[in-house]
């Protein structure tokens, strides 16, 4: 089964390993993005910035007026490139103008300096909005209109509520295509932005009669090439570069460097999984793991009906036979929270020198299918059932074991490095957070003693040194 989310997810993962790409792989891979992405953006901005504002500042030339015929961009005052491409405006046959002082000159790097947006510089704003509104699809990026075919705007609009991104949703049925999305502040931030980075080439397309002018995503190729309507990948033909290409590899790469330790082959592989339909896969995964919902999932990718197999569009194999298992047990069925009182699993946190090695007690000692003497006290069933068809799931808790889940709980909200924060500890920190509220909502006195006896001996310090990845 082919992988539709940026964290790659092998079939031999064991239980152990998927629980920590579901924890914390999914989510940082996703961070990654986000952070390289913004990062992107506001370099792209910022020279179309520089541009419009220190225009003013520099006089606008011919070829004539400059008095020579430029080859170098930096035989140029800066200001006055600016000045001459705003009198001017974006053009097509730069070579071809004798009196144009851009003639000469390497054009996409004329156009990095510009800040015009160029092949792939615009992908990161959608990357950006697919991130923060995951109902935002490929299709409906691709076919978006900024005005309508009487040139009013239609595509973006502020309401009393904020600002509405409206658009097409192919794969929906007719009735539903239409779609309007309620988009955040710094989402509407992001679209004003590409209309003023896109503006002179829909004043291009404007001159030409061409209706292309009225999408919102607008690009001129490697530079100064008549502008395309629609979609870009994350690289440039589609990942070839990127495979074969050590100088394009490693620009990109570069580019990453602040935010992963990926390098190489790895950071290859990583990096070839870009693209808008896996950001969306991961945002919408993670809004899973974060509310335990699939009906909450479906709401956030944008699903006219709630589908029981949403899940296995988005996951791999491995990710969904754990679902189907220990995970699905403890968050969509019912708790039995058993008091140990006489246990002999009593927990000493100070024992534990890592994280494998709580999670591999808390695993045995605390998180157990439901045994015979309980399920079936009178012994009248002798048909045993397998772990996957159990409807309950056993919570062994004595004060220590409980003290532990709510320490580590604790450490994990409060940690101040949450993206090192390992998917094991992340598993059982959730885990602990809904045990404390199960025992809270129940009646059960001897669960509520050992409740208030837990908390008052949690200690989240001893847990910090545990919850941390170890490796990158």
């Amino acid at each position: 089964m082919h992988n539709k989310l940026l964290t790659e997810v092998p079939l031999q993962y064991t239980d152990d390993e998927t629980i920590e790409i579901l924890f914390r792989k999914i989510g940082s891979d996703l961070d990654v993005v986000r952070r390289w992405a913004k990062n992107q953006a506001y370099r792209l901005r910022s020279r179309q910035k520089a541009r419009t504002q220190h225009a003013p500042l520099g006089k606008a030339h011919t070829y004539k007026t400059l008095g020579f015929r430029p080859t170098k961009i930096d035989s140029i005052e800066t200001a006055d490139i600016f000045a001459t491409f705003e009198k001017d405006g974006f053009q097509t046959n730069l070579k071809s103008d004798r009196n144009s002082i851009f003639k000469d000159l390497i054009k996409h790097e004329l156009a990095y300096l510009l800040g015009l947006p160029t092949s792939q510089t615009l992908f990161p704003f959608m990357a950006l909005l697919v991130i923060e509104h995951p109902k935002i699809t490929a299709s409906f990026l691709s076919e978006l209109e900024l005005f309508d075919k009487h040139g009013q705007l239609s595509g973006f609009v502020k309401t009393d509520q904020g600002y509405l991104l409206t658009g097409y949703k192919d794969r929906r049925k007719a009735k539903l295509s239409e779609q309007k999305i309620l988009l955040t502040p710094r989402s509407a931030a992001l679209v004003r932005q590409v209309v003023e980075i896109t503006q002179p080439l829909r004043n291009y397309l404007k001159s030409q009669n061409d209706d292309k002018w009225r999408k919102l995503f607008l690009t001129c190729g490697m530079g100064f090439q008549y502008p395309r309507a629609g979609l870009t990948g994350a690289w440039k033909s589609d990942g070839k570069l990127l495979r074969n290409s050590v100088q394009y590899f490693n620009e990109v790469q570069d580019q990453f460097s602040k935010f992963t330790d990926l390098r190489g082959d790895s950071f290859r592989e990583f990096a070839l999984r870009i693209g808008l339909s896996s950001i969306r896969a991961s945002a919408g995964v993670l809004v899973y793991l974060e509310t335990h919902s699939v009906k909450k999932m479906a709401e956030a990718l944008g699903h006219a009906e709630y589908s029981s197999a949403l899940l296995g569009r988005y996951l791999p194999e491995s990710i969904m036979s754990f679902f189907q298992t220990r995970w699905i047990r403890i968050f969509q069925r019912a708790f039995i929270c058993e008091a140990m009182k006489d246990s002999p699993y009593l927990l000493e946190a100070t024992d534990f020198s890592c994280m494998s090695e709580l999670h591999r007690f808390l695993s045995n000692h605390a998180l157990k299918d439901i045994p015979s003497h309980l399920s079936d006290p009178e012994k009248n069933n002798s048909t045993k059932t397998t772990s996957g068809e159990t409807d309950q799931v056993l919570i062994s808790i004595d004060r220590g074991i409980l003290s532990t889940l709510l320490s580590l709980n604790v450490a994990v909200k409060n940690s101040p490095k949450n993206r090192e924060v390992c998917g094991l500890a992340r598993y059982w920190s959730d885990i602990g957070g809904l045990i404390e509220k199960e025992i809270a909502n129940g009646s059960d006195a001897l669960l509520k003693q050992h409740l208030s006896e837990a908390k008052e001996i949690i200690n989240p310090s001893r847990m910090e040194t545990l919850i941390y990845a170890t490796t990158s």
